[in-house]
């Protein structure tokens, strides 16, 4: 989950430059396979597997926003 606007901008201090680009990898990364999801050829199986690294990724993102704010206060 990205952190919008304002608060952005407050919590960029504590956890870094590296945090800011690590959030667009990752949104860079769950946007291409919601494009690859939008494909309405895809095989079940394919879309399967594209859900499960999409859900995958998300968690791990998830993971990545608490693991740098929880001593954010």
């Amino acid at each position: 989950m990205a952190v919008p606007g304002l608060a952005g901008h407050v919590i960029s201090p504590f956890v870094g430059k590296t945090y800011g680009m690590q959030m667009d990898i990752y949104a860079k990364r769950l946007k291409d396979i919601e494009k690859k999801l939008e494909n309405p050829d895809i095989s079940k199986d394919q879309r399967g597997k594209l859900l499960s690294e999409w859900m995958d990724l998300a968690l791990e993102r998830n993971d990545y926003v608490k693991d740098n704010t929880e001593n954010v206060d």
